[in-house]
């Protein structure tokens, strides 16, 4: 991998993968720059900023430049280590013994004396690590069960690369990263008793995103290059930024935003500019999700840049504030 791989500067479509929808991206050089360093240190590239900056993106903006497989994990509060690994279907397999009538309430089996349809490894689901790291043992697994297809792998690639992205792992407790650290120094998952299918290790680039809403552990950190993906401060370089991320967008993706002219744009975009400016501490200024979304509403009620101009202004406080006022 090199930069040589990517369309630095440029503003690239984005098509669909699974369930993310096609976008637009601009391929920032010192992105692409912390993407392939992290490759060649043969660590994970951790991705921190505030939501909507582009943080998940440029894991999709990676995989489609490069060709690569691309496998998305969404951590949630309750999201453990185990359940990225592997999920044990235990509903289907009391369906499975309801149906035969071979478990008795009173009666005790050792594993030997169940049928094998019953089987502990007929139940056990390969999650998106171990599809990652060991797809060939991952497919033969899944076929043991008696399944079908590859459900974390949501796009077809042109070799056998892959980007793994672990998406805000700071939603999760410190159990989450910790149980990662064996994955990320020797990309050992810890396969369960009984599995099938040869144990080819594939290495991933593993790009990890965080909203910082929580501290990760320091040793999690150590294996991990990071990379911070900040707004300009308040200024016309941020307007410029803006600017930038709204063409990316329209490059990708023919919405309502298409249909709204540069000085609107500009517009829209100096308010977002003037609400980060005066922003106290501890508030959420609106950000460059909430900078499409207000673009996206102008585009779709105003038919002339003069409407436009005035939907912003209608429309602004109920777009980019998110701070819920205290009730006097």
């Amino acid at each position: 991998m090199k930069l040589q791989d990517f369309p630095c500067g440029q503003n690239k479509p984005l098509k669909s993968l699974g369930s993310w929808p096609a976008a637009g991206h601009y391929y920032d050089p010192d992105h692409i720059k912390a993407v392939v360093a992290a490759w060649h240190a043969g660590r994970p590239l951790l991705v921190r900023g505030e939501p909507g900056v582009g943080k998940s993106q440029l894991a999709s903006a990676v995989a489609q430049a490069l060709g690569w497989q691309f496998i998305s994990v969404g951590v949630q509060p309750r999201t453990e280590y185990q359940d990225l690994l592997w999920e044990f279907d235990a509903v289907a397999r009391l369906a499975q013994a309801q149906m035969l009538g071979s478990l008795k309430k009173d009666t005790a089996y050792d594993a030997d004396q169940l049928p094998a349809s019953l089987q502990r490894e007929r139940f056990i689901i390969p999650g998106p690590l171990w599809w990652a790291v060991r797809p060939e043992s991952a497919a033969g697994q899944l076929e043991a069960t008696g399944r079908e297809g590859t459900p974390y792998l949501v796009a077809e690639p042109e070799n056998e690369g892959l980007v793994l992205l672990i998406d805000e792992i700071d939603k999760a407790d410190a159990n989450l990263p910790n149980g990662l650290l064996e994955l990320l120094g020797n990309g050992d998952i810890g396969l369960p008793l009984g599995s099938v299918g040869p144990e080819r290790l594939r290495r991933p680039l593993t790009i990890i995103t965080s909203n910082d809403e929580r501290q990760l552990p320091p040793a999690f950190m150590r294996r991990c290059l990071i990379l911070t993906m900040a707004l300009p401060r308040p200024g016309e370089s941020l307007i410029n930024h803006l600017i930038t991320f709204a063409a990316a967008h329209v490059e990708g993706k023919q919405d309502d935003v298409s249909k709204v002219p540069e000085a609107v744009i500009r517009k829209a975009a100096e308010l977002v500019n003037e609400l980060r400016d005066k922003a106290s501490e501890g508030e959420r200024p609106p950000g460059p999700a909430e900078f499409l979304d207000l673009l996206r509403v102008v585009g779709g009620l105003g038919d002339t840049q003069k409407d436009m101009e005035s939907q912003i202004d209608d429309l602004y406080r109920i777009v980019l504030i998110k701070e819920v006022a205290e009730a006097d």
